[in-house]
């Protein structure tokens, strides 16, 4: 029997590419370690376009986890991509589906897939975990209403709540979860030395996009106020 259900941010081929590199992934590979005989967990993907299939690429797949993926024929309309998110959210595959094992979600689209009837009125415990705030996010403005009304079916439906920053935990109160626990990124202690080795000057880095989301007049204020402190973006 299925341990636990997963619905990453996105889906398998990120995960395998990429090295399970984000909160999602670390989250999804400790639960199939701590899952290991008890049961698999079930990694449903976000739908994607069946023109794709073909080119999808076998990759790594984390310890005792199931990809399930979901492919449709709709394809991506001409405009904001964030809008594949609202016209793929009902083409989940529904194998595997069970009513009792508990589930964690990362993408709140969800909340208004073709699975919400059948797992919001299932016994099964149902934990939010936010990494992003789309409400707010530039990209995703043009579907506003939309993200706003799955946002607020995933919150109601939730058991628990968890939030990566005060901002996302913010988010979670105004939406009514004044329950909701900051739970903070953090390092893999069996991947990473916990003993610092670090000497030096002070250095600070940082790994990712670097865009719109990134308020580079407040790094710029900090970099000219710590002439000291040597900045790394990569």
């Amino acid at each position: 029997p299925i341990a636990l259900t997963a619905f990453p941010m996105h889906g398998q081929q990120k995960l395998s590419h990429e090295g399970y590199r984000t909160r999602d992934g670390h989250f999804i590979e400790w639960f199939g370690e701590l899952l290991s005989g008890k049961g698999p967990v079930a990694v449903r993907s976000r739908p994607e376009p069946m023109i794709l299939r073909a080119g999808a690429r076998p990759g790594t797949v984390a310890e005792n986890t199931i990809p399930l993926d979901s492919w449709t024929w709709r394809v991506p309309t001409l405009g904001p991509r964030q809008r594949w998110w609202w016209s793929s959210r009902n083409a989940y595959t529904d194998q595997m589906l069970t009513s009792d094992a508990p589930i964690v979600v990362w993408n709140p689209f969800l909340g208004v897939s073709n699975l919400w009837d059948e797992i919001s009125g299932s016994s099964a415990k149902l934990a939010f975990d936010m990494l992003d705030d789309w409400t707010a996010h530039y990209a995703f403005a043009p579907i506003k209403e939309e993200v706003e009304l799955t946002y607020r079916r995933v919150f109601e439906r939730a058991d628990i709540v968890t939030a990566n920053s005060e901002a996302t935990l913010s988010t979670a109160q105004a939406f009514g979860r004044s329950d909701a626990i900051l739970v903070t990124n953090g390092c893999d202690p069996e991947r990473f030395d916990t003993n610092s080795s670090a000497s030096g000057p002070l250095k600070v880095g940082y790994v990712g996009k670097i865009g719109r989301r990134v308020d580079l007049e407040l790094v710029l204020d900090v970099s000219g106020a710590l002439p000291d402190v040597e900045f790394v973006f990569a």
